[in-house]
């Protein structure tokens, strides 16, 4: 046998090193792209990120509510459990415990099995039992949830009021998840800001950020070690606010996300925020991105279905009211129901296809479910005017006919005096 020589054996094992390194390189710059797409943490049967949002998810003006409900990504589970939403001595404390005691989830599974998305604000951190938060915990570390806390005088240990002061959340389990220390005991800020994105993030992007006013920041926590700041405040009023305060941070907690948005969002009234175009974008964008779930970046489309599906809903609310008025008064509105439940299927493509993320399909498909119910409200319009035609034709028939009867009565009694009778003329005579 042939001797093989040493330079042509170096070259095989060269060429071998040189493959594998080469492979382990790209392994490494792909992997973390795959498991980023591959992962979000959503309902494996619909596609939706299952959200349960305890604290303040009112369905009023001044709260971030409406754009949870509407985006059709998002199931949303609220428990109303705001410390200060009501009278805090007589009714606000006991109604809030009763609602966690109520809906709270009552075991591990429950809550790891039925939701992706955990949304704390508004409530003291003594409040929320230490079993629920050692579950949620468990559910970011290790099963890929999402978590967010935004600000309130309770959130992230800061309090300036007597009915609001508890424990720090830096000692329990979901202080361990929060990507930021406790701010301590801090006064209320009610001065005007606005929010400036810190670099490239899927959450920040494309955003028009300097048409977005902000206001009512109570406590500034400070980010720990790991974490990244997405943006800061900027264009404080006074001269006495810090500059470039966190004001939205995140970090990646075992297979979990944790976002922390420092500023209070609801209980405030209809602040700037609320009549800025894009709230509901950057409000849905504050779910996505702590499960992962793929952010739609084309803000043009996305905003205008947005726009749509308020719209549907507003129309849809007038539409049922319209039904139930014809019906109270005798209307068949079987025909009416059938159609607006046509109308809701146009209506629930368009959800598949946005979870699908076929956002250029979606503004056709709205636009029809958009028209039918157009059409729905013309017929329901349509049912009530026949309901009342007869209503109207009762009103004018007794109208007319007291008129008549109560003219011939009084023709009878003061103009023909048929039923007079004939006296002799006196006279008085001394």
């Amino acid at each position: 046998m042939a001797p093989v020589s040493i330079s042509y054996l170096s070259t095989i094992n060269l060429a071998s090193v040189l493959r594998s390194s080469l492979l382990i390189i790209i392994v490494a710059i792909l992997l973390p792209a795959i498991t980023f797409a591959q992962n979000p943490r959503v309902d494996p049967d619909t596609g939706k990120i299952r959200t349960l949002f305890i604290g303040d998810p009112f369905l009023q003006p001044g709260y971030p509510t409406l754009a949870l409900i509407e985006d059709p990504k998002i199931q949303l589970t609220r428990i109303e459990a705001e410390i200060g939403y009501r009278d805090p001595v007589r009714i606000g404390i006991p109604r809030m415990q009763r609602f966690l005691r109520l809906y709270l989830p009552r075991s591990r599974s429950d809550l790891i099995d039925n939701y992706d998305m955990l949304i704390v604000t508004a409530i003291r951190s003594n409040d929320l039992k230490i079993q629920f938060q050692l579950w949620a915990k468990e559910a970011v570390e290790e099963h890929g949830f999402g978590f967010m806390m935004s600000d309130d005088p309770t959130s992230f240990g800061g309090a300036d009021t007597v009915w609001t002061t508890g424990p720090p959340w830096d000692p329990t389990p979901v202080g361990d998840i929060l990507p930021v220390k406790g701010a301590g005991v801090v006064s209320h800020r009610d001065h005007m800001f606005r929010l400036k994105p810190t670099g490239d993030s899927p959450l920040t992007n494309g955003i028009p950020w300097e048409g977005m006013p902000l206001i009512w920041s109570h406590n500034r926590p400070d980010p720990k070690g790991g974490s990244t700041v997405l943006a800061v405040t900027t264009d404080e009023t006074v001269d006495t606010d810090p500059k470039n305060d966190e004001i939205i941070i995140y970090w990646e907690y075992g297979e979990g996300r944790s976002l922390a948005f420092i500023w209070d969002w609801g209980g405030n009234g209809l602040v700037p925020f609320y009549r800025w175009d894009y709230w509901k974008d950057f409000i849905a964008r504050l779910v996505y991105f702590p499960v992962r779930a793929e952010i739609p970046q084309d803000l043009t489309v996305t905003h205008t279905l947005r726009v749509k599906i308020g719209q549907y809903e507003s129309e849809k609310d007038l539409v049922l009211s319209l039904i139930e008025f014809a019906d109270t008064f005798g209307a068949n509105t079987n025909d009416l129901n059938r159609e607006l439940g046509a109308t809701d299927d146009l209506r629930d493509e368009v959800d598949r296809l946005w979870i699908e993320e076929e956002y250029e399909e979606c503004l056709p498909a709205m636009e029809e479910a958009l028209s039918s119910l157009k059409g729905v409200m013309d017929s329901a319009m349509e049912a009530k005017d026949r309901a009342l035609l007869w209503v109207y034709l009762i009103e004018w028939l007794t109208v007319a006919g007291t008129s008549i009867i109560t003219g011939v009565v009084v023709w009878t009694l003061m103009v023909r005096r048929r039923l007079y009778k004939q006296v002799a003329a006196t006279r008085f005579e001394s």
